[in-house]
């Protein structure tokens, strides 16, 4: 399972953009990374999730995550980024199963990141691949899961419920 998000953060809010790293240098960027200021929250736990909802097992996760570099000028909400300076983050989480990649989830959010989408594919016979051009907005994706998921939890039993949990196709 591949899933890539290509997210032009010059269309999100100014949240978004600081939180990968626009307009840092490498040593701020770096710094953010190690104190877990900058990327994607539970990205190394979404790929174990994703391969966990299509059946597959999973024993060991990882996690890199990188700046985007600007190949210009950029601009942003309300400043420039000069050219090579940090526009973005490129992170990248991977799930294996006894050594092999069963999951790969891989997430680059920049000011002007080409060919923004989300793109899904699942390996195999048959394969299926999604293209979602443009993406789909991550606050308003948030939004739709949480009211849509209230009806489905109401009269559950007390204790941890994952997405798994869910009956599917409501």
């Amino acid at each position: 399972m591949q899933v890539t998000r290509v997210v032009d953060s010059r269309t999100r809010r100014r949240q978004l953009q600081m939180k990968t790293g626009v307009g840092l240098n490498e040593e701020e960027f770096d710094r953010g990374v190690d104190e877990g200021a900058l990327g994607h929250v539970g990205l190394m736990e979404s790929a174990a999730l994703a391969a966990l909802g299509v059946g597959l097992e999973v024993d060991e996760v990882d996690e890199s995550i990188d700046p985007v570099e600007a190949d210009e000028d950029m601009q942003g909400d309300g400043f420039t980024v000069p050219k090579g300076g940090i526009v973005g983050i490129k992170q990248v989480a991977r799930a294996f199963h006894e050594g092999k990649e069963v999951a790969l989830l891989d997430l680059t959010i920049a000011l002007g990141a080409p060919q923004p989408r989300d793109e899904i594919e699942l390996i195999g016979d048959p394969g299926i691949k999604v293209l979602i051009p443009g993406g789909t907005p991550g606050d308003k994706a948030t939004v739709w899961t949480v009211v849509h998921a209230a009806p489905l939890v109401q009269g559950s039993e007390p204790g941890l419920i994952s997405v798994l949990d869910l009956p599917a196709g409501r």
